[in-house]
């Protein structure tokens, strides 16, 4: 008897979980953005170091799956690749070399999450998503080594890579154009993130396990991700 009743029990609930007011149980969709930033034209940061060259390209694309619970959640995943390059130059003081860097970050994204929805038209969604992000990063730096006698420099690489993992809030919309396709605009608010970069092998400086804690509150209009949502 005690069996039956909890078999009951169970079915009771995953029926209230998926609930019947939703029409589209799986959903499926991809995102893009990309940002440039340029710091040579910024006029407060050129009155104190003038730069020959700052700046720096973002690339993120990710894929996202995932299942409605109800009309007010889901649970699902995004995998994705993440890019970045920048590179920096600008004129030693007192010297006639110039200090110069360029580096480059690439890798994968894993993020389980949950999704909060709340429906503010038959139209438009606004969606609140809650992440676990684990990423595999490789880094590649090319970083300049001064000689203070002779004022000589040369450039070596400072290579690594490992893992990296945190959370992350992720609020966005959704506009509907029917029951099946929608547009998506998401913007990744907050993320903390603790990163393991450890030295590859074909490294020509020499460094430590890095172990860091990364606090983030995102502030850039450019990097509002855009997207497309299929629901099935």
């Amino acid at each position: 008897m005690k069996r039956v009743f909890f078999i009951a029990l169970v079915g009771l609930i995953l029926n209230n979980c998926f609930s019947q007011n939703v029409t589209n149980k799986y959903f499926i969709g991809g995102s893009f953005s990309y940002t440039h930033d340029n710091l040579t034209n910024n006029r407060l940061l050129a009155n104190y170091l003038p730069y020959d060259k700052n700046n720096s390209d973002v690339i993120e694309l990710l894929g996202e799956f995932g299942l409605n619970i109800n009309s007010k959640s889901a649970i699902g995943f995004d995998l994705g690749y993440y890019s970045s390059r920048s590179e920096y130059k600008t004129t030693a003081s007192g010297t006639q070399g110039s200090d110069y860097s360029k580096s480059s970050t690439s890798g994968l994204i894993l993020s389980p999450k949950y999704r909060i929805i709340k429906g503010i038209s038959e139209r438009i969604s606004f969606f609140t998503d809650l992440k676990l992000k684990i990423q595999y990063l490789s880094l590649n730096n090319i970083v300049t080594q001064f000689d203070p006698i002779t004022y000589k420099s040369k450039l070596l690489s400072m290579n690594g890579g490992g893992l990296n993992y945190g959370v992350s809030i992720v609020p966005g919309l959704i506009f509907n154009i029917n029951n099946k396709i929608g547009i998506k605009l998401e913007y990744e608010l907050i993320d903390i993130l603790h990163s393991t970069i450890k030295e590859s092998k074909d490294s020509d400086i020499k460094f430590k396990t890095i172990n860091a804690w990364d606090y983030g509150l995102e502030m850039k209009l450019s990097e509002i991700k855009l997207g497309i949502i299929l629901k099935f």
